[in-house]
């Protein structure tokens, strides 16, 4: 497992590179919804946010720990 999170993580600009520039590419096509592709990704981080906050929390309360 080590083994393969540091492929990746050493390989990480082999594997984000491409797509990057080829959305850089299509810029023209993107820039009409860029303020909904950002808003979507900051409504998705605020759910992925709240979803691991209660999760985390259902843990604790099961575990019998206190937060």
């Amino acid at each position: 497992m080590a083994e393969t999170g540091e492929f990746f993580g050493t390989n990480m600009a082999f594997f984000f590179l491409p797509p990057a520039v080829d959305i850089l590419e299509q810029y023209p096509l993107v820039r009409a919804f860029l303020p909904i592709i950002l808003l979507i990704c900051l409504l998705t981080t605020i759910v992925t946010f709240l979803a691991a906050y209660l999760a985390a929390g259902a843990v604790w309360q099961r575990t019998g720990k206190d937060a």
